[in-house]
C-alpha cells in the first residue's frame, strides 16, 4: 500500500533534508580550534583534519613546524612569534609540504647562525598573508614546487641570502604588495610566469637620510635569471647597488615601477640624497642579457647611474619587444646603453651623453629603433620628491 505524503509531511521533509545538506556543508568547512600561549602549535596540527583552522594566540613558539595536512588554516590572532634556535643548514622553522594551506599573521626568526630558512613552500595552491620573517642567514622564504603560489602583505628583512628565492622549479608565484628589504629581494633561478605586484623593496631595512652611507649592498632587487613570462608592475625598488631589475629571460613585463637610486654605494656621497653624484660605476634601474618579447614601459628610473641597459652579447632585441615612453633619467651617465657595458671601461671618467642616450655605433638598426622609433623614453632630472616612507 503507498504512503500519502500530505503537505505538512513534505515541509518536514524538506526542512530535515535542508538540515543534513547545511550539518554536511559544516562538516566540510572544517573545526576551528585554538593554540594559547605555552601550548604546542604543531600538536595542534598533528591532531587537526584536512579543512580545520588553528588560531594561535599572542605567545612565542620554540618549534619546528610542519603544516602537512591539506587546506589548513593556521592563523595567529595575536603577535605569535614561532622561532627556534638551532635548526641543520638548508632546513625551515616552518615548513609547508601540502596543499591549500593558508598562513597568516605570523612572526618567523631564528637565534641560529648556520644557513636556515624562514619559511619553505613544498606544495600548490598556497596562500601566506601578512607573515613577517627576518633574521636568516638563509632566504626568508624558499618556494620549492610551489605551483599557485600567493604571498601577499609579508614584510621581510634582514636576511643574509635572499627574501624570496626560488630555486626549484615553482610556476605561477604571486607576490603583492610586500615589504623587502637588506638582501636580494626576489630571484627566480626555477619557474615560469611570476608576477610581482605593488612591492616595496630596498636596499637597506631601516635608514637615515643623513647618513652618508644609507644602504647596505643588497645587489639586485629583482633578478629574473630563468623561466619565462614574469611581469612586474607597480614595485618601487630603491637603493641596490648593482640592479634593480635584471633579466636573463625571454618574455617579461616590466611595466609602472619606480626604480631609483642603483648605483654602487661604496663611494663617499653627500646628502641629501637627491643631491648626491651617481658616477659611481655600473649601477642600472634594468639590466638586460635577453631582450625577445620584452615590454619595458611608463617606468619612473631616477637617480641611478644608469637607466636601462643592454649587456654584450645579449640576446634580442627582437622585434617584440617594446621600451617606450619610460622616464628614464641616467644620473652621472645615461639615460639608455645599447651594448655598453663593457668590462675593463672605466665609467667613471668617460664623458656622459649629452642627450642622455648611448649608444654603440655599430647599432644602427638599434639606434633607430629604439631612439627614434620607439621615442618617448625622456632623459633629465625630474628632481623628485623623497621616495622613502621612512
Amino acid at each position: 500500500m503507498m504512503a500519502r505524503i500530505f503537505k505538512n509531511d513534505l515541509q518536514r521533509i524538506l526542512a530535515a533534508s535542508t538540515l543534513l545538506v547545511m550539518s554536511a556543508a559544516q562538516a566540510w568547512a572544517g573545526n576551528t580550534v585554538q593554540v594559547l600561549s605555552g601550548d604546542s602549535i604543531q600538536a595542534a596540527i598533528d591532531l587537526a583534519a584536512p579543512g580545520d583552522t588553528i588560531e594561535v594566540a599572542a605567545g612565542t613558539y620554540t618549534e619546528l613546524i610542519t603544516i602537512d595536512k591539506q587546506d589548513l588554516t593556521l592563523k595567529a590572532v595575536g603577535a605569535a612569534v614561532i622561532t627556534f634556535p638551532t635548526v641543520a643548514n638548508d632546513k625551515s622553522v616552518v615548513t609547508i609540504t601540502a596543499s591549500g594551506v593558508v598562513l597568516d599573521g605570523f612572526e618567523i626568526t631564528t637565534e641560529a647562525g648556520n644557513k636556515v630558512v624562514g619559511l619553505i613552500v613544498s606544495a600548490a595552491t598556497v596562500s601566506v598573508r601578512n607573515v613577517t620573517i627576518h633574521d636568516f642567514v638563509g632566504a626568508l622564504i624558499r618556494p620549492n614546487g610551489a605551483h599557485n603560489l600567493l604571498i601577499e602583505n609579508c614584510t621581510l628583512y634582514n636576511g643574509k641570502d635572499r627574501s624570496i628565492y626560488g630555486n626549484a622549479k615553482s610556476d605561477n608565484v604571486t607576490i603583492k604588495g610586500c615589504y623587502l628589504a637588506d638582501t636580494v629581494g626576489i630571484q627566480i633561478r626555477a619557474g615560469n610566469n611570476w608576477t610581482f605586484d605593488g612591492n616595496y623593496i630596498a636596499g637597506r631595512h631601516i635608514w637615515d637620510e643623513n647618513v652618508k652611507f644609507p644602504f647596505q649592498s643588497a645587489s639586485y632587487g629583482v633578478a629574473l635569471d630563468a623561466g619565462s613570462g614574469h611581469t612586474a608592475v607597480n614595485n618601487v625598488i630603491v637603493g641596490i647597488s648593482e640592479v634593480g631589475i635584471k633579466v636573463e629571460v625571454a618574455n617579461c613585463t616590466i611595466i609602472n615601477n619606480t626604480i631609483a637610486f642603483c648605483h654602487d654605494w661604496k663611494s663617499s656621497y653627500s646628502y641629501p640624497m637627491v643631491d648626491q653624484p651617481h658616477n659611481a660605476g655600473n649601477g642600472f634601474a634594468i639590466r638586460f642579457k635577453n631582450v625577445t618579447g620584452a615590454v619595458v614601459r611608463n617606468n619612473n628610473l631616477a637617480y641611478n647611474y644608469r637607466g636601462i641597459g643592454i649587456n654584450p652579447g645579449a640576446v634580442g632585441p627582437d622585434a617584440a619587444s617594446v621600451i617606450a615612453f619610460n622616464n628614464v633619467f641616467g644620473g652621472e651617465y645615461a639615460g639608455l646603453e645599447a651594448l655598453g657595458y663593457t668590462a675593463g671601461v672605466d665609467w667613471v671618467n668617460e664623458k656622459e651623453p649629452a642627450d642622455g642616450f648611448d649608444w654603440d655605433p655599430g647599432l644602427a638598426s638599434i639606434n633607430s629603433a629604439w631612439q627614434a622609433g620607439q621615442a618617448g623614453n625622456i632623459s633629465a632630472d625630474p628632481k623628485l620628491v623623497s621616495l622613502f616612507p621612512y
